[in-house]
């Protein structure tokens, strides 16, 4: 308890009623001993569906390269340039042709189609009849290698997804700022992996079947956190205070249940007033939920969203509660911008009181990340710069 209060500050709560509880926060140096906790109780079995080639376009590519017999190279050549020229007339179900020409006798055709329809009916209708032009011309008779399959999407790793996150949330200190859908656009091409992701899943050493909140990057700007939900845990009801919150399902389903802000009594308004980073107390007024949406299962569409995958939400639109109804576990991901300190939180009894989810002591302006490496093959930004 000891290590869950100093990190999030519950000692705060004092006054609230004592239901009230919020998930442990895991540090760097609880990860090992939270680490044999998961594999004893709250095992995350790796999706079985889930496909990278899901977060892309859809798009199909077939590839052909062929290499001329010998003594054919002429009319190899007449052939492989009338089939170019064909091919890059084509407009229908095509979103793009290519055809690389190394040298004299050797030719790869790159037909990119629009979806996996399109790509059967150009493998029944038109690659025999390529086959067929350049199978006296070619050597063996036949393609030197030929496949097709989905086209590579560009999907973040869990290491470029939050630098990509704290260099476009830098600088930006208000929600009116917010390029909300850029960002849900960034989080949407994110592939997780269990092995990236892993050494933040824990679970609450004092109470299993809590829900915890894992740091995994953390500046005065913003802060990403890896949500693990036993099975049927659920959030609070609570607002986000000066806050954008994103949320990005990883496993399992979860739901969320947006509510109306209700409205507050004169005595919660005037401690507001007179100490706002007080501990306040207060009544609020009934609690409606407006909106309940499962984020869980979702492929991706031809802009690159993934509907039923994220949730975003922020004062403006209301306040929330998080809840696993499945009988299995669930991890999620949130995003917050700038990081949040202080927030409502609401209880159906007509309770609300200010708490405090992180604590800014002594850490204003220090950056606290996680175990994650962006893992960069080439150097871009030194390619980019010439």
């Amino acid at each position: 308890r000891a290590f869950i209060r100093r990190l999030t500050g519950l000692s705060r709560l004092a006054n609230f009623p004592a239901e009230t509880s919020l998930p442990s926060f895991c540090g760097d140096d609880g990860l090992a001993s939270i680490a044999s906790l998961v594999a004893q109780r709250a095992p995350v079995p790796a999706p079985a569906s889930r496909k990278l080639c899901d977060l892309g376009t859809g798009e199909q590519m077939e590839v052909l390269a062929f290499r001329a017999a010998a003594g054919r190279v002429e009319c190899f050549e007449k052939i492989v340039q009338r089939l170019s020229f064909e091919l890059q007339q084509m407009e229908t179900g095509v979103s793009d042709v290519r055809v690389m020409h190394p040298a004299c006798g050797e030719a790869t055709f790159v037909v990119t189609l629009l979806s996996r329809a399109e790509a059967e009916r150009f493998g029944a209708e038109l690659k025999p009849r390529m086959l067929a032009a350049l199978q006296p011309v070619s050597d063996g008779g036949q393609p030197l290698y030929a496949n097709c399959g989905s086209l590579m999407p560009q999907a973040h790793s869990l290491g470029s997804l939050l630098t990509t996150l704290k260099e476009r949330l830098a600088g930006v200190h208000c929600v009116a700022e917010h390029d909300v859908r850029g960002i849900g656009r960034e989080i949407a091409r994110w592939f997780p992996r269990p092995e990236e992701y892993a050494p933040y899943v824990s679970v609450d050493p004092a109470d299993p079947r809590a829900y915890t909140r894992n740091v995994m990057l953390s500046t005065p700007e913003m802060e990403v956190l890896l949500m693990c939900w036993p099975a049927g845990a659920r959030s609070t009801i609570h607002c986000h205070d000066e806050s954008s919150c994103w949320v990005c399902a990883v496993e399992g389903e979860v739901h969320e249940v947006q509510f109306d802000l209700p409205l507050l009594d004169k005595k919660f308004e005037r401690q507001a007033r007179e100490d706002p980073r007080g501990n306040i107390t207060g009544k609020c007024g009934p609690l409606r939920a407006v909106q309940v949406r499962s984020l869980g299962c979702g492929v991706a569409d031809a802009t690159g969203d993934i509907p039923g995958k994220q949730t975003y939400a922020n004062n403006e639109i209301g306040i929330h509660r998080i809840e696993n109804r499945s009988g299995h576990p669930a991890i999620t991901m949130h995003v917050y911008a700038p990081r949040l300190r202080r927030m409502k939180i609401f209880r159906d009894t007509g309770d609300v009181a200010v708490v405090t989810v992180t604590s800014d002591e002594g850490d204003a302006t220090v950056e606290k990340v996680g175990d994650w490496d962006s893992g960069e093959i080439l150097d871009v930004a030194s390619w980019n710069a010439h």
